[in-house]
């Protein structure tokens, strides 16, 4: 009787493991398969309320510089020129740079470019650059962002003077992201890029939305200037 009861609990001592792990693994898994999140367009159904416009490089089929009301609608093609980070300067003008030997920020390369026309403007003639690149991820108040994945839930927070809150949860895999928040100048939203390389935008009010801007994008900036879009 002894030796029977030891069988079994020597048995259940190497299985119970087995299975354990098993579950683990799959329950992972599982979440690691969930689909991406899908939003809402802007591009089809732009919102009125939000002024200003976004520039962002274009992935595909060109790698260009675009612009966008920031309510949404068509991009419009600006230029075609080398770069890795947009950014607006104050007349409304667009730089864009192109990054060279890192911790060298004199390597680095800019070119600034008139919006309306798509031209690129010596810097001979330009005035000191001037632009807040959107890695910074500060928005104009201090406000920051920060996300977190647990248990195939995808969650983005949001840091201002009244502390953090939770901005908006959605079920995503563990590898979903979104990085480099670009504020509007009022820190009522910001345009942020996902994993999937779609511009987002999204309100930090009382009922946050989440919305899509653009897709394919990177490299964005936000002003709150309307300039280089179709006035209507």
């Amino acid at each position: 009787m002894n030796r029977r009861f030891k069988h079994k609990w020597l048995l259940a001592c190497s299985v119970v493991p087995v299975v354990l792990l098993v579950f683990l693994v799959g329950r992972n898994v599982w979440w690691e398969l969930r689909p991406f999140p899908n939003y809402p367009s802007l591009i089809s159904h732009p919102d009125s309320r939000l002024t200003g416009t976004v520039v962002y490089f274009d992935s595909f089929p060109d790698n260009c510089v675009h612009v966008v009301a920031a309510s949404g609608g068509e991009s419009r093609k600006v230029a075609c020129v080398e770069g890795e980070a947009t950014a607006w300067l104050p007349d409304g003008r667009v730089q864009v740079t192109s990054y060279g030997i890192p911790e060298q920020s004199s390597d680095d390369k800019r070119i600034i470019i008139d919006v309306e026309t798509g031209e690129p403007v010596p810097i001979a003639t330009s005035p000191n650059p001037q632009w807040t690149e959107s890695s910074a991820g500060e928005g104009p108040n201090g406000e920051r962002v920060r996300s977190a994945s647990r248990r195939g839930i995808f969650t983005l927070f949001l840091t201002d003077i009244g502390g953090e809150r939770k901005l908006f949860s959605v079920k995503a895999p563990t590898s979903y992201t979104m990085r480099d928040p670009a504020w509007s100048p009022t820190g009522e939203w910001f345009v942020i890029k996902d994993g999937l390389d779609r511009l987002l935008t999204i309100t930090t009010g009382a009922t946050p939305s989440v919305r899509v801007l653009a897709k394919r994008a990177w490299g964005h900036a936000v002003t709150g200037l309307r300039v280089g879009i179709d006035p209507g």
